[in-house]
């Protein structure tokens, strides 16, 4: 599986729809923001919030990590909603879970951060 050939708006809104169906029916708790780290996690973060949305009317925040630090603009590590409160990481593929560890570091580093579930498309396990 590769969720680089989700390219075209049809096949990414049918992802999404996906992602925010188990968001607003699984047995995760209420959340406020989608965290999808980088690189694949970012948009598949930002089509689901906006999915859910549709779907439910429940308004989210997303954000995601760069992984250089940027030190000109607004700078830092990270992009869009703050991490804070409830937050469910979303991402593509578990192959080794290292993703998924560095993902949760990064919440762990945020002291209003609360990890509250993880969704994602495949598991090779």
């Amino acid at each position: 599986f590769n969720v680089c050939l989700l390219y075209s708006s049809s096949l990414l809104s049918t992802t999404a729809h996906a992602y925010a169906k188990v968001l607003s029916s699984s047995r995760i708790p209420d959340f406020d923001v989608l965290f999808g780290p980088a690189y694949k996690g970012i948009s598949l973060a930002a089509v689901s919030a906006v999915s859910l949305y549709q779907q439910t009317g429940k308004d989210i925040g997303y954000c995601y990590n760069r992984k250089e630090k940027k030190d000109h603009g607004e700078g830092g590590t990270m992009v869009g909603a703050p991490l804070k409160g409830r937050i469910v990481i979303i991402d593509d593929v578990l192959t080794s879970g290292k993703a998924i560890r560095e993902a949760i570091d990064i919440l762990k580093a945020s002291p209003e951060a609360k990890l509250v579930g993880i969704v994602q498309l495949v598991d090779r396990q």
